[in-house]
């Protein structure tokens, strides 16, 4: 039985080593090997590029409607008393979902996403937020804010840097047709 068992690795040892040592050789020697080789990995890689643009862009879709539905169901306020309290709420808000784990990070990215919509400031808000939330945190509100660009995020800036807000939202819009 031994005896058996050890022929049998034995053999597929050695052919397990020559069929190595055929493709090294291959590789090695052949063009036309090489060059289809080349060819796989090329093909794997846009592939992949291609499977990451795609996931990026359900994201950004999926992020345009947990935002504008809830804009429908709790609306900004106007008065600066009330954005004031609502800014605070969705603060805490938010720093509770964050610590509740990495399954809350979305909310918590759109609970400070919306305090970032009524924060007077939003630019200063941004640089607190990226020295306190973790990285995801971080790169979801970035996502957010390239997908629907926060009314007052270029009020106080130059009608020039209004400019990448109209190109962000042709291209959400452009990305929309196409899924339909």
């Amino acid at each position: 039985m031994a005896n058996t068992f050890t022929k049998i690795i034995t053999v597929v040892g050695v052919l397990s080593a020559s069929a190595f040592a055929l493709y090294d050789y291959k590789r090695r020697n052949d063009y036309t090997f090489r060059k289809q080789l080349m060819k796989r990995e090329l093909k794997y890689k846009k592939n992949l590029q291609s499977v990451k643009q795609t996931e990026l862009r359900d994201r950004v879709i999926g992020y345009v409607e947990l935002i504008n539905r809830s804009l429908r169901e709790e609306p900004l306020p106007t008065d600066p008393q009330l954005r004031e309290a609502m800014f605070a709420e969705l603060s805490q808000e938010g720093e509770k979902l964050m610590a509740g784990g990495p399954a809350n990070f979305d909310m918590a990215a759109l609970c400070f996403y919306k305090a970032l919509m009524v924060f007077p400031a939003p630019i200063k808000f941004l640089e607190i937020l990226q020295s306190i939330v973790p990285r995801e945190i971080f790169e979801t509100i970035t996502l957010m804010i390239s997908a629907v660009p926060p009314p007052n995020l270029y009020a106080n800036a130059a009608p020039a840097a209004a400019q990448p807000t109209q190109e962000v939202v042709e291209e959400i819009e452009e990305v929309q047709d196409v899924d339909n």
